[in-house]
């Protein structure tokens, strides 16, 4: 069963156990329904517990249905009925709570979360919005103007920022459970509190905040629907009833599931999700990856090197320099305070983070690294070296990565001993919001050495696509591409800045020449000998 009940003394305990992120399928929602009445028919029973088995709280809908009519008993429901409940529902969140996950959790009573947790409404991503009554709960809950950001946006916020703006009522650095069964008895002990959707949201509101919010939501995301329709439907809770803004959202939700910008974005999200999917690495297990060295500092190490900071990892830069160290330290310090608000770090935070950077001095402190990274710049005469330099001082069984923006790069393999453990990547872009990752697919790379080179990719929030080797880097050859139309528009008369505004209104959100100016027309030297390359 995906839905299990118990009874501990006066507390009934709901347990989903859908691995692996506990999705609401229908066999789920049936078994919450059933769950459900069987609390409500107990009369022993004083306050529910929702928990999930595993490593997250219900992290959305199940995929796998997907453009498939949905069976009963429907996710808006389900929360209806448990937010009609005569004894209080406490959430207990862990993992990522999102989607309709969240909005189950805003139809219980009461929402107790660890501090790792993250809370979020990404429907927005796949050109949706929240379709169980998450635009029009949130707000009540949290305010208009703040639900909005969260809603609009996307982004899922921490456990901590959560409980600051009042999505959760207690925060937790223990095992969540046992605090959830001490706050339980406190939760018996007061009065039902007044279910969310009764809540009175229009008192709430400033107009004129609200009007410079939505101002924003249309200058920052230009030609994306599904935040216009989110605005709209969160507008509703300021005119109608709840029940009459309910049925709203449920209309605008299944208006959005037919627009075609939906079907694309959805198309996009199972493509990248399907793009390390390799049939011959089924089954492989990636190596463990902690710590990670480079060698080499620049901008596109900088960047890297800020990335694996803020995933978890331990970082090694090999830098013999004191003064060079300062200023690597200082760049990367920026790169991590630059990133702040989008990863929703606090100050404190990013110095506990910048304790995970060591400098070396020579390469024998590489040793104890999992994975080094090659940054070398391409016309130093180190290049050429710095392969058998690394195989003589790392582990065996450590992994090398070399970055390229070359397409001249099958002359690697042979720089090296073992050439099982050379993989190549391709970074299209510096640019932090480019998620595009280039794993360069070799016959010699043994398959967990593959495995792990999108392992890595994962862990620094880049979606990673295998390319073959004998092609060359496949983002270079778009670009060189696009590249040359543009120049040859302007060679007719179009100036740079009208291609620029045609093609962010056409919904890339960055120009072509706005992307050569940020990274640099030297960068960009690279795409004339992806020209030369056989497609």
């Amino acid at each position: 069963m995906v839905v299990n009940f118990r009874q501990k003394g006066p507390i009934g305990i709901v347990t989903i156990d859908n691995p692996p992120v506990n999705a609401l399928s229908q066999a789920v929602r049936a078994g919450l329904l059933d769950a459900f009445k069987q609390t409500e028919a107990l009369e022993t029973i004083e306050a529910v517990l929702l928990i999930c088995a595993g490593r997250t709280f219900i992290a959305g809908a199940d995929i796998s249905e997907f453009g498939k009519p949905l069976e009963a008993p429907h996710l808006s429901d389900l929360i209806n009925e448990i937010e009609k409940a005569s004894k209080p529902w406490i959430a207990v969140l862990h993992g990522n709570v999102l989607g309709g996950g969240l909005e189950v959790a805003l139809g219980c009573h009461y929402r107790i979360a660890h501090s790792t947790t993250k809370l979020g409404l990404p429907e927005v991503t796949l050109g949706l919005i929240p379709g169980a009554g998450g635009t029009v709960r949130l707000p009540r809950l949290i305010g208009a103007v703040t639900a909005l950001e969260m809603i609009t946006s996307g982004k899922p916020l921490p456990a901590r920022k959560a409980l600051d703006i009042g999505l959760i009522d207690k925060l937790s650095t223990e095992n969540i459970e046992e605090v959830a069964f001490e706050f339980v008895f406190d939760c018996i002990l007061k009065p039902l509190p007044k279910p969310i959707i009764d809540r009175n949201l229009s008192k709430t509101v400033d107009k004129n905040e609200w009007a410079s919010k939505v101002e924003n939501v249309l200058k920052n995301l230009p030609g994306q629907n599904a935040p216009l329709a989110a605005v709209r439907s969160i507008e509703n809770n300021l005119f109608l009833t709840p029940l009459a803004a309910l049925a709203i959202e449920k209309k605008i939700f299944l208006e959005q599931m037919t627009d075609l910008q939906s079907k694309a974005l959805q198309y996009i999200f199972f493509a990248e999700r399907s793009s390390g999917q390799l049939s011959e690495l089924k089954g492989i297990k990636p190596r463990p990856l902690n710590q990670i060295g480079i060698v080499g500092f620049n901008e596109l190490s900088s960047e890297i090197a800020a990335a694996c900071l803020i995933s978890g990892l331990y970082l090694m830069i090999i830098e013999p320099d004191k003064k060079e160290e300062t200023h690597a330290r200082k760049i990367i310090a920026a790169k991590l305070f630059a990133a702040k608000e989008d990863n929703f770090m606090t100050d404190s935070e990013i110095n506990i983070i910048l304790d995970r950077l060591k400098f070396g001095k020579n390469y024998g402190e590489l040793f104890n690294m999992d994975f080094v990274i090659d940054a070398v710049c391409e016309t130093s005469n180190l290049k050429h070296e710095i392969i058998s330099i690394l195989e003589e001082v790392i582990r065996p069984d450590a992994i090398i990565a070399r970055l390229t923006p070359k397409v001249d790069f099958n002359i690697f393999p042979e720089q090296i001993k073992d050439p099982s453990r050379l993989i190549i990547f391709n970074f299209l872009s510096l640019c932090h919001n480019i998620k595009l990752l280039e794993l360069i697919i070799t016959t010699s790379a043994s398959p967990d050495v593959l495995a792990t080179g999108f392992s890595f990719g994962k862990k620094i929030q880049k979606i990673t696509v295998p390319v073959l080797f004998e092609g060359g880097p496949i983002g270079t050859k778009i670009i060189s591409g696009c590249l040359s139309e543009c120049y040859n528009m302007i060679g007719s008369g179009t100036l740079p800045w009208e291609i620029d505004k045609a093609l962010r209104s056409f919904g890339f959100s960055i120009g072509i020449f706005e992307m050569e100016d940020f990274l640099g027309l030297d960068r960009f030297d690279m795409t004339k000998e992806c020209q030369n390359v056989k497609k």
